[in-house]
């Protein structure tokens, strides 16, 4: 994001760096690195409610002091350090903060804790918008820098001022002092909402109950593992058992049943704050002269204009569209004996992924129970990160007896493996549990930032969120090929982090164009696929064994039935989201879900009811925008392509161009032109 949106960005959906505990001073380069050990690092979370609050005055008293500071500096002396440089660097310090409280809100397990980083959230924001998205005052200080300085810049330097001062007008600051105000208050109410749509999902606390005979298929284990009451089995909605039932369970009505009440988290708290979200964001885009908030929200994307995404998505459906009515054609041809077409010859939704995994099983001979005993979760993460130390040249090393929100979170110091130095920390919260985000994702928290003119950066950090099952009495937590891609792209997201550097902090990490944000991760995924890397991943938890050359062979051809099943759906989810943003208020949900229907494959059965919207999370951080992971993927697959050809997935000397032509400028370059720089092209060839 650029500009205005940065900042609101930032705060809310994670991509933010800065912190608190820091005194400004005039040379935004004589700060300190934040973390400087494990020990910074395992104090670098607020523990009480009473720190999440001093933390909050603290940060707002420095970041109030350093824009006073700067708009103190008389107009013949700007210069971009102690202008330019030293804004972007406190929204970044600023903006850390809020980062911190993201993690505690969507991770920590005590109410109080997540309850008041809710509400300091939500202060964090609103000050956040005043000083760095609606300052008029700093505005016209960044016109006076311009007006005196006239010669270019270096090219990082003089783009990120273009994009900013054109977001910072597309934003609003040159309306009259009426629109402004309303500007200010529809920014503030949206982030408000986007937070309680989060929040919401989060602390739903859906529960549903079956008794043995209603979960026959499901393994003994797991059951053993959870509550019980007098009907039998108390299920949580979360991602493990979500897998479970809709994966193997034999009885239709159970799946059917627990479908229903897993799609309906947040229902209906959540279609309210949709609505207002909705209309919200359409009223700022007219007010800032646009038709609609999705086209004002992809101006500083790749893609730039609503029609472009519109084409893509086209262009997609059109490709694909053999390929994924084969698959599911082929699903249909064997359908087991709880799995009946309706009386229109669709499926219902609540089978698809136990007809998948039938079809996994007695065709390709891949049982994804028994796949998962060869990827133990210790095991794998040491594994992944094995791979990750030889393609990058780095070294891990796990950090015992740290104390962060909760006793399973691991410490792992990164340090380059050339001369040990350390550049940064990953915090892994990887197994599901009762209060915890859903979403298996990536919290960039804290940027490798530069204090000494970029000579050298301090450590970074990230914290990478699963939702994997724990362990039984009898089995350690295991993991199933599909959650084994699941972290290798969550802990993608976070390398993105440990690397990305830029002279402006808020353009470290993966603080790039939105639409490219996901291509690393992505990139990072396409290594699961490899069978050398499988050998060398997959190991049984009991015997010790490697994956035989013939399991790979079989689970590599389930690549593509599952992509084209999940093509399906995300081409689904990339077109609601962009037409819930499209122009107007007040939009019958139910109507726009049945259009987007009438004009798809039609494979499934309509559901007519809009409770799955309630916890489809990304339509408030990404808005408009969720169609960036097919445009993502497409440029994952050139890099991957050319790394397969060019020395391969464990090569050091390929990892290190992947990091000093994309990684290490995190968002400093036009994607584009890193894309066409990493594979020695023109970028008007990068697609």
């Amino acid at each position: 994001m650029q500009g205005l949106f940065c900042f609101s960005f930032a705060i809310i959906f994670l991509l933010a760096f800065a912190t608190f505990f820091c005194n400004f001073a005039q040379d935004v380069q004589a700060r300190e690195p934040l973390i400087k050990g494990p020990a910074d690092s395992a104090k670098f979370f607020p523990t009480t409610p009473n720190e999440i609050e001093l933390a909050f005055q603290s940060a707002k008293d420095d970041a109030i002091a350093q824009v006073e500071q700067i708009l103190a500096i008389p107009s013949k002396d700007r210069t971009f350090e102690n202008t330019v440089l030293a804004l972007d660097t406190a929204e970044a310090y600023f903006g850390i903060y809020g980062s911190k409280l993201a993690v505690i809100s969507k991770l920590h397990p005590d109410d109080a804790m997540r309850t008041k980083a809710d509400e300091m959230l939500q202060c964090c924001v609103d000050i956040g918008l005043d000083l760095f998205q609606a300052n008029k005052k700093m505005y016209q200080a960044l016109k006076e820098f311009k007006a005196t300085n006239k010669e270019l810049l270096n090219q990082e330097r003089d783009e990120y001022f273009s994009d900013l001062m054109a977001g910072l007008k597309i934003a609003g600051l040159e309306l009259d002092d009426e629109k402004f105000k309303k500007m200010q208050e529809l920014q503030k109410k949206i982030a408000a909402l986007s937070i309680q749509f989060h929040t919401n999902i989060v602390q739903d606390k859906s529960k549903i109950s079956f008794t043995k005979d209603e979960l026959i298929g499901i393994d003994d284990d797991f059951l053993n593992s959870q509550a019980k009451n007098d009907e039998g089995y108390v299920l949580n909605c979360d991602y493990p058992t979500t897998v479970q039932v809709l994966n193997n369970c034999s009885v239709h009505s159970t799946r059917k049943k627990y479908a229903y009440v897993y799609r309906s988290r947040a229902f209906p708290e959540n279609i309210d704050v949709l609505n207002q979200l909705i209309n919200t964001r359409d009223e700022l885009a007219h007010l800032l002269g646009y038709n609609s908030y999705a086209e004002l929200d992809v101006v500083f994307t790749m893609a730039q204009r609503v029609d472009t995404i519109e084409k893509f998505l086209a262009d997609v459906t059109l490709n694909s569209s053999d390929r994924v009515k084969k698959a599911w054609g082929i699903l249909k041809n064997d359908l087991p004996e709880s799995v009946k077409l309706t009386s229109e010859g669709k499926l219902e939704s609540c089978d698809v992924q136990y007809l998948l995994n039938h079809y996994l099983k007695n065709h390709l001979n891949v049982d994804q129970e028994k796949i998962a005993e060869y990827f133990p979760m210790e095991r794998t993460v040491r594994g992944l990160l094995d791979i990750y130390e030889q393609f990058f040249t780095i070294k891990f090393q796990v950090i015992e007896g740290n104390n962060f929100w909760h006793p399973s979170v691991q410490l792992i110091e990164v340090q380059n493996s050339k001369d040990n130095t350390v550049f940064g920390y990953v915090l892994i919260d990887l197994f599901a549990r009762e209060n915890k985000y859903t979403n298996p994702c990536c919290f960039g928290v804290l940027p490798s930032m530069s204090f000494d003119k970029g000579q050298t950066f301090a450590p970074a950090l990230a914290v990478v969120n699963g939702n994997f099952t724990k362990s039984t009495e009898t089995k350690p937590a295991l993991l199933k090929h599909d959650e084994v891609r699941v972290f290798f792209h969550e802990f993608g997201h976070a390398i993105h982090v440990l690397f990305g550097k830029a002279e402006m902090p808020t353009k470290a990490g993966y603080n790039t164009k939105f639409d490219f944000v996901e291509t690393p991760s992505q990139l990072l995924e396409e290594w699961i696929w490899d069978p050398e890397i499988l050998k060398r991943l997959g190991c049984h938890y009991q015997t010790g064994e490697s994956l035989s050359d013939a399991t790979i062979e079989q689970l590599i051809k389930t690549r593509k039935i599952k992509e084209a099943i999940s093509l399906d759906a995300q081409l689904s989810y990339a077109m609601i989201s962009l037409s819930l943003y499209k122009e107007g208020q007040n939009k019958n949900l139910h109507q726009i879900k049945k259009d987007l229907y009438d004009r798809g494959l039609q494979i499934i059965a309509y559901d007519d009811a809009v409770n799955a919207l309630c916890s489809f999370v990304h339509l408030s951080g990404y808005g408009p925008k969720y169609y960036t992971y097919l445009w993502s993927e497409q440029m994952a697959k050139q890099i991957f392509d050319y790394i397969k050809l060019n020395g391969g997935l464990l090569d050091p000397v390929m990892g290190k161009r992947y990091i000093s032509k994309i990684l290490s400028r995190g968002g400093s370059c036009d994607p584009k032109q890193m894309i066409a720089d990493f594979l020695g092209t023109n970028a008007q060839a990068v697609k």
